[in-house]
């Protein structure tokens, strides 16, 4: 998608539907394209042709069953941002190179890849994280100790917020980034001891900052 907005939200209706809005007209070029490759339903901004020139700013709004669980979500977008609630999947993979993500989801992987957008999520029982980006704020909100967590970034700032009393390690290494946090931790070496220890996370910056809550 390439500008606008994208809402992908839940119903109690049991079909799936998807639709598309905008300000100005839109020509039979500039439409939506979707495609239900068996279990896989596919939605693109326009035909492929056309590759985002010329294409008027609009929004979609996918509407899925509340009873709905996914394998895998993967959203790419240009500069439109996108708002998710109560997603549930086993994994969400989001490429942007403006665009943000933010809302609700109940998910197992997280993979991030971003320009200058911002993820903010609410993200529930996450067990593997992936995150790179440029210039875009982290920030995520975890209801459990996740497996694994590794994270890039240049100049974005990361925000972590673990459930009270979590146990794990951090390494995060950085060349003029700060780790800040106000709870109790043990520095061993480069590592950073939260509680009493665990899973160790890789998080590495330029000059982003990393806080935990």
């Amino acid at each position: 998608w390439v500008s606008g907005q994208i809402n992908i939200e839940t119903s109690k209706d049991i079909h799936a539907t998807f639709t598309e809005s905008s300000n100005q007209k839109l020509n039979k070029h500039q439409t939506m394209h979707w495609l239900l490759d068996g279990d896989t339903l596919r939605i693109k901004a326009c035909e492929s042709s056309l590759n985002g020139i010329a294409l008027p700013q609009k929004d979609l709004t996918l509407t899925l069953p509340e009873t709905l669980d996914l394998e895998e979500v993967k959203i790419s977008v240009v500069s439109a941002d996108t708002k998710v609630h109560d997603l549930k999947a086993d994994s969400l993979a989001f490429n942007s190179t403006s665009g943000s993500l933010s809302g609700d989801a109940r998910i197992g992987a997280l993979k991030t890849s971003t320009v200058s957008g911002n993820v903010d999520l609410n993200a529930g029982s996450l067990q593997t994280i992936s995150t790179g980006t440029t210039s875009g704020q982290i920030k995520l909100k975890l209801d459990t100790v996740p497996e694994t967590i590794s994270s890039d970034s240049v100049s974005g700032d990361i925000e972590l917020n673990f459930p009270t009393d979590a146990n794990f390690c951090v390494n995060f290494h950085s060349v003029s980034g700060d780790l800040k946090t106000s709870i109790p931790n043990v520095k061993e070496e480069k590592t950073h001891r939260f509680g009493s220890g665990g899973p160790t996370y890789a998080i590495e910056s330029v000059s982003g900052d990393l806080t935990i809550h």
